[in-house]
């Protein structure tokens, strides 16, 4: 796709606008949408820095005063290739606990 963009190819600037204008947002349902590249999709790296916010979030809201013995419950759609979620999810939290 890149190629064809670097020759001028309109559907593929088309396609790559597509895939970087816009971002996936968290709203009450997490996050949603297509499995592919870009900031609009749903990837290891979208994936990894709501992750890593959440987290950030959960410790920064943490007592000092209370033990941290908490569970993390990550709920994917059984759509293929969604193992992902749960997985990049998984190495984001340990890495920040």
């Amino acid at each position: 796709m890149l190629t064809h963009h670097l020759e001028g190819k309109t559907v593929a600037r088309v396609a790559l606008e597509v895939l970087f204008a816009n971002r996936l947002y968290f709203g009450t349902a997490g996050i949603r949408g297509p499995i592919r590249p870009g900031p609009a999709g749903t990837n290891r790296v979208v994936i990894g820095k709501t992750t890593a916010s959440v987290a950030r979030y959960l410790l920064s809201a943490a007592d000092d005063s209370v033990p941290m013995d908490i569970g993390i419950v990550v709920a994917v759609t059984l759509e293929p290739n969604m193992k992902l979620v749960p997985e990049t999810s998984q190495k984001f939290f340990l890495a920040l606990a």
